[in-house]
């Protein structure tokens, strides 16, 4: 008897170092799949990073703000993406063509407090399924939608 509350602490210790539900969006992905997709994640608490991904062409365009107020950073993966993605007001406005079969076109932004907000579209439409979330490749059940890391 003595024995069950000690199992039931290492039980509870040994699961917080294989899974952690509280935070299924910090961290890059491992995989990125070839549809076309949008990829979002986070790290360091409020530092978003956006990447678009599709073979062919294909359209990827939205905007991205913070709930609890503006943006305080924006950087691009690439120079030459500075008349696609812009900062307007207090949200990340962006329009990007794309034909890259890599998942490097996109963006970093930094947002007040830590949680944001998304309005993500592909090829003109809201596609739930075509947007990933995290290291562990999560949908959202709707667009747009709000995220907390």
């Amino acid at each position: 008897m003595r024995w069950v509350p000690i199992i039931a602490v290492v039980a509870t210790l040994a699961g917080c170092n294989t899974f952690d539900p509280k935070h299924p969006l910090v961290g890059k992905p491992t995989a990125f799949e070839a549809a076309p997709a949008i990829y979002v994640w986070v790290e360091d608490s409020n530092l978003w990073h956006v990447r678009f991904l599709g073979k062919g062409a294909h359209r990827f365009q939205g905007s991205v703000a913070g709930v609890r107020g503006g943006v305080l950073d924006l950087a691009l993966t690439r120079p030459t993406l500075k008349d696609a993605i812009a900062l307007a007001g207090d949200a990340v406005q962006f329009d990007v063509e794309s034909s890259a079969a890599e998942a490097d076109d996109g963006f970093d932004v930094r947002v007040v407090g830590s949680c944001a907000r998304f309005d993500l579209y592909v090829d003109g439409r809201h596609h739930t399924e075509r947007v990933r979330l995290g290291p562990r490749l999560g949908r959202p059940s709707k667009i747009p939608f709000d995220r907390c890391p």
